[in-house]
């Protein structure tokens, strides 16, 4: 049709003026046809343009196999490939409400599978998803699948001495952790301070370090070996102990503050005088994520200080 429209109209151009001798381009009926050709021409790409779109007009299908890797102050997204060959990218959303309130915080290409979201604050739930566009623009519905993460603070290489030998580098916070060691026993009673949430002991008749406390609302759990830190992605809300619990070489160790706060460590060395470990602690109350979090469940697990 494009190619019988303008044929016509090109004759029709052609044609008018040759009887009298002039030149046809000169005529001012060949100039209002030739306007009017290029009138045709523009009008005929814009039919082809929404006859091209209009093939498209399937979204592509929603996002898959969405994951999170919760970081200190910053979020991790992961999601698997869609499988439509015009996909042309992905846009990443975020709520603190679930299922609803989605606004996109970051776009990237359809060649990436995640997305690294570094603006999230410590001890805040966020709800992710993703959706598809593809080369046409039309955009996807968001990923069926939901992913929850509370981001909180980690700390590496912490060192706590012997509590006979060096006290005031034998206690540790679990809230101030960033601070690092500090006195087990500021006030001089002999137990543990009250805001001091555990300290390093070595039992040397039986040659076995402990993590300590004298608070019977700080409970804690050897997770046993893992490689990493991020092994864990959240740690139990039941099988606590309390008082001490044995110290083992690449173990992860969950604890829970009298305040309702989850926290782990990985040991990576131990020795009779000094322990160190790595540290995360989640700055949320009665929430176990101290990640990497796949679709964590908060607990609440209600406590009171004995002491």
């Amino acid at each position: 049709m494009k190619a019988v429209c303008i044929a016509v109209l090109s004759i029709v151009v052609l044609s008018v003026g040759c009887g009298d001798g002039a030149s046809p381009t000169e005529t001012r009926e060949y100039r209002e046809l030739e306007t009017q050709l290029g009138t045709a021409r523009a009008k005929i790409a814009d039919l082809e343009a929404r006859l091209d779109g209009a093939a498209d007009l399937d979204a592509p299908s929603a996002p898959r196999g969405l994951s999170v890797i919760t970081g200190d102050g910053e979020v991790v997204v992961s999601w698997l490939a869609n499988p439509e060959p015009d996909v042309d990218g992905y846009d990443i959303l975020r709520s603190r409400r679930a299922g609803q309130g989605f606004a996109v915080i970051g776009s990237v290409g359809a060649a990436a599978t995640d997305y690294v979201d570094d603006t999230p604050q410590n001890g805040t739930t966020y709800h992710y998803a993703v959706a598809a566009i593809d080369d046409a623009g039309n955009v996807s519905d968001r990923s069926r699948d939901s992913a929850e993460s509370t981001p909180r603070p980690e700390g590496g290489s912490v060192e706590l001495h012997e509590f006979s030998v060096d006290p005031e580098s034998s206690g540790f916070r679990f809230s101030e952790a960033e601070d690092g060691p500090v006195d087990w026993d500021a006030d001089g009673d002999n137990w543990l301070d009250d805001d001091v949430d555990i300290g390093y002991w070595f039992d040397a008749e039986a040659g076995i370090p402990y993590f300590f406390s004298d608070h019977e609302d700080v409970l804690m759990q050897d997770l046993g070996f893992h490689e990493e830190l991020w092994s864990i992605d959240a740690v139990p809300t039941q099988g606590y102990t309390v008082f001490s619990t044995e110290i083992v070489a690449e173990h992860v160790y969950a604890f829970v503050t009298p305040e309702g706060h989850y926290a782990k460590v990985r040991v990576t060395d131990v020795a009779p005088l000094v322990v160190t470990f790595d540290w995360a602690y989640q700055t949320q109350a009665d929430n176990p994520n101290v990640a990497p979090a796949r679709n964590p469940i908060p607990a609440t697990v209600g406590r009171r200080r004995a002491r």
